[in-house]
């Protein structure tokens, strides 16, 4: 149902658990918690699996995440890797490399499938299950390897969201919940935000809150619990719940927050995530929401504008916002055709970052797109867009407002 770029090379045979790719060189050293610089030479001297995609006169680069797994399971004891750069970046995470690995090891037993590796590409995987029951208790896997673990663990659930298959992405949701017992912690709690997201993306509200009054952190669970009531309608709800949180581990809080006019607090947590540029331009989101509020729409227009040409999709929550404040401000302008063109010459990025846990966004934005073709007086292309709004909403909760919105054409 939710597109996928078609690319000139073609990867291998896709298996079950091939399924989170990485687009860019950023992304890629982000998710090795390396220097681009380094994850480059590794490419160079060490056959660190990055893929390039033709187009044009140039290429671009892309590497999916469970091959570098795999590549970087194979190499975790070659201490060239971890001491032969001096990238100021890497050698303060190069400490935790092999304990990253251990807990891995230790996440693919618990679970007995290999959801983390390709079977036939970790023949050690004895031995690893092994040594990470060693691990000291003072070992903590880094943020960044609790995310993308946690985000590969929860891909299959998404990638059936994205093909359509709605009932059988709420079993996969539900069958994985009840495999998340002897993860590790933080990487449970992780997930269980995921599964937050996708519950709500269903309009499956009151599963959605389920999951996250299980979790056992008081601030995670406030968030989670945010998520839910700001998807139901349930503004003040949500602000006291946004209010009570010291502070938060999920991008998405921050525009709860600034969508209940705690901009400070938001602010003050996105600062703490991310590069300085994903800072800088997450807090324009921020700003720009913000003067709107304030109905100073010269101020929001101009700050949304560099956010939404500026974020990719692997800004997701963010992403989407820029875009459907944006078009909504052409609109407020008058400017029908332009508010259209926000979304319309989205589609395919937005579609791309859907798949990635921000379901509920990207169905807002196109439920946004279908109202504005309805204004613009393309039928056919509202009932497309809508019909498709109401298939991912198939088996929502009669509560759930986006599911029971009705399109005028």
């Amino acid at each position: 149902m939710v597109d996928n770029a078609t690319d000139n090379e073609q990867p291998p045979k896709r298996r079950k658990d091939d399924h989170v790719r990485l687009e860019s060189w950023k992304s890629i050293a982000n998710y090795l918690n390396r220097s681009v610089r380094t994850v480059r030479r590794w490419e160079a001297d060490e056959g660190l699996p990055v893929r390039r995609h033709k187009h044009g006169k140039g290429s671009s680069v892309y590497a999916y995440q469970i091959e570098l797994d795999a590549w970087q399971a194979r190499h975790h004891d070659d201490q060239d890797l971890v001491t032969c750069h001096h990238d100021e970046a890497d050698l303060q995470s190069a400490s935790t490399g092999v304990s990253r690995w251990k807990v891995a090891a230790a996440t693919v037993a618990a679970f007995g499938v290999g959801l983390l590796t390709h079977d036939a590409l970790v023949p050690g995987a004895a031995t690893s299950t092994t040594d990470a029951a060693t691990v000291p208790a003072s070992s903590e896997p880094s943020p960044q390897w609790v995310s993308s673990t946690a985000r590969t663990l929860a891909a299959p659930v998404f990638d059936l969201w994205a093909d359509g298959k709605i009932e059988e992405s709420l079993q996969a949701n539900l069958d994985l919940q009840h495999r998340l017992r002897d993860v590790p912690q933080p990487v449970r709690e992780r997930v269980a935000a995921l599964l937050v997201q996708h519950a709500v993306s269903l309009g499956r509200l009151s599963d959605a809150m389920v999951i996250a009054e299980a979790v056992s952190d008081t601030d995670h669970r406030a968030e989670l619990r945010a998520t839910v009531l700001f998807a139901g309608g349930q503004k003040d709800a949500m602000r006291r719940e946004l209010e009570q949180i010291d502070s938060f581990e999920n991008e998405s809080t921050a525009l709860l927050m600034a969508m209940a006019g705690l901009t400070d607090k938001a602010l003050e947590g996105i600062a703490a995530m991310g590069t300085a540029e994903e800072q800088r331009l997450r807090s324009l989101v921020i700003q720009g929401m913000a003067a709107m509020q304030a109905g100073d729409l010269a101020a929001a227009r101009s700050r949304l504008n560099v956010a939404a040409l500026t974020l990719d999709i692997e800004d997701q929550a963010f992403f989407f916002v820029a875009l459907d404040l944006l078009s909504g401000l052409h609109l407020k302008d008058g400017d029908l055709g332009l508010a259209i063109e926000v979304l319309e010459g989205t589609m395919g990025k937005r579609k791309r970052a859907a798949s990635g846990g921000s379901g509920i966004f990207f169905l807002m934005c196109q439920w946004q797109l279908a109202k504005l073709y309805a204004e613009d007086q393309r039928s056919d292309d509202a009932r497309r867009i809508d019909t498709e709004r109401r298939h991912f909403m198939s088996i929502a909760n009669e509560s759930f407002p986006l599911a029971n919105a009705e399109l005028t054409t």
